[in-house]
């Protein structure tokens, strides 16, 4: 067990010694006492992240502490820029606590079935956008999605997909359930009283993958800034570009 200021160096703690064993780091010389650390240590950096870095020179937590953050983009990417902060001991992410919900979902029953795609499609996206928000307030990453259908003879389907790499990504999370949904059109399309998102295995160890797809620092910019104006005036104020909020004939309820 690690005790420690922060998330990231109580796990550092609890790795330094057998899993009964009470470990524990103070704020005082905290960057020195992380200097030595091996790469691989750190968060988000796996092997072939390691070799990459090795390859300019970047071995240890020192050698993180001390090169230029805005270098350290320049070569990996935005992303890497809190790998410069981690290795000195600092991260600001709030501690959750473990008892937290194994998944987050939004679903809409509608007064009436919906037999128009467009506007399914579009309410869809709004429960992409705040299932994504709420798992980014709460520092996790998802590993599964779920699309949620319910007929007017309440039959229920449910289709699921696994995501190779965890995500927290509005983009990718709107991808996996738009392509979901569009399979499911194509199966047999049926008018719609009860349509849901949800995402499951949840990851709160703050580990992200550095090498991710194309796009992924203008994506990660978007959602940090959609988040901070949904933070100040509210889920109301915000949409993607295809998402229209037609009428008011539904419910929309959280889980």
């Amino acid at each position: 067990m690690g005790v420690a200021p922060n998330k990231f160096v109580a796990k550092i703690a609890s790795d330094l010694e057998k899993p009964d064993a009470l470990v524990s780091i103070g704020a005082e010389g905290l960057a020195q006492r992380l200097a030595t650390l091996p790469i691989e240590r750190m968060w988000g950096i796996g092997r072939k992240s390691a070799d990459a870095f090795r390859t300019q020179g970047l071995r240890t937590f020192a050698d993180l502490q001390k090169i230029d953050p805005e270098h350290l983009v320049m070569l990996f990417g935005e992303s890497s820029r809190r790998f410069h902060q981690l290795a000195h001991g600092i991260d600001d992410r709030p501690v959750v606590s473990e008892r937290i919900s194994k998944s987050i979902g939004q679903e809409r029953t509608f007064s009436e079935d919906i037999s128009d795609r467009e506007v399914l499609g579009d309410i869809l996206l709004g429960e992409v956008e705040q299932v994504a928000e709420r798992l980014r307030r709460t520092g996790a990453r998802a590993s599964r999605v779920t699309l949620k259908i319910r007929f007017g003879d309440f039959e229920t389907i449910t289709r699921s997909r696994t995501i190779d790499q965890p995500t927290e990504s509005t983009r990718t999370l709107w991808e996996l359930g738009r392509s979901i949904f569009e399979g499911w059109c194509h199966e047999g399309f049926q008018p719609v009283r009860l349509l849901g998102f949800s995402v499951a295995g949840l990851d709160r160890s703050g580990q992200v993958g550095l090498f991710e797809e194309n796009g992924s620092d203008r994506d990660r910019a978007i959602d940090e800034t959609t988040d901070a104006i949904i933070e100040r005036f509210g889920s109301s104020a915000i949409s993607r570009a295809r998402a229209v909020r037609r009428g008011s004939n539904s419910a929309s309820r959280e889980k």
